[in-house]
């Protein structure tokens, strides 16, 4: 009986199947159709089990769930993953035709909004280091409570 520590064998494809996936490994466009099937299924997942959480989220688990019972290899979808953030910009289009559709937004009034959110990004980056600086401060310099 093998120890419960040894991963387990990698799955082992029908010599058909492997030469198919061959096919499939150099096919980007197929690969993004696997992952979006992926999302798709755990949309599926997420909304008839009433998960409460994104269908990306559970996508995402789902997908590390397989590559730790070796069931996917990272191969099989290594281009279009590759593609998509290559291409992650034109997700933002919409952001940006909304941006054009408010005129008003690209003159003094969008640079108040800007000076806004950096400053007040700014000061929540400072206080939380500040806090942590101090929690950790006061733990190093915190005597050990006497033991009775």
């Amino acid at each position: 009986m093998k120890p419960a520590s040894d991963p387990p064998p990698p799955f082992r494809m029908p010599r058909l199947l492997r030469l198919a996936s061959l096919g499939y490994r150099q096919s980007a466009a197929l690969q993004v159709g696997f992952l979006t099937a992926i999302w798709a299924g755990s949309q599926l997942l997420a909304t008839a089990l009433r998960i409460p959480l994104p269908p990306g989220v559970v996508g995402f688990f789902l997908v590390i769930f397989c590559l730790r019972q070796r069931w996917l290899s990272p191969r099989w979808f290594q281009k279009g993953a590759s593609g998509l953030l290559n291409h992650l910009t034109l997700f933002f289009v919409p952001a940006m035709v909304s941006l054009i559709g408010r005129p008003e937004l690209l003159g003094p009034l969008g640079l108040k909004l800007l000076l806004a959110v950096v400053v007040g990004t700014l000061l929540v980056m400072a206080t939380t280091a500040l806090v942590i600086d101090l929690s950790l401060g006061r733990a190093r310099t915190e005597p050990p409570a006497p033991s009775s």
